[in-house]
């Protein structure tokens, strides 16, 4: 993932969570209701970008082959 797309790809998980967050305040919804969810997402996110995303061991010279 290029730092470019990295950035807006965060960038729209922030903007994303903001909007969530107004839209629930309007409508009279506490934090202690959706907060957990909203915390669950953005472990995910950020996992989406901490862990690797290319699988080694599905490449063509692994095919085959015992672990």
């Amino acid at each position: 993932m290029s730092s470019g797309s990295m950035i807006t790809s965060l960038g729209m998980a922030i903007i994303l969570g903001y909007a969530i967050i107004k839209i629930m305040n309007f409508y009279g919804v506490g934090v202690n209701v959706y907060g957990i969810y909203l915390v669950f997402y953005g472990f995910l996110v950020v996992a989406y970008f901490i862990l690797p995303t290319d699988n080694y061991m599905i490449s063509d010279k692994y095919i085959g082959k015992a672990l």
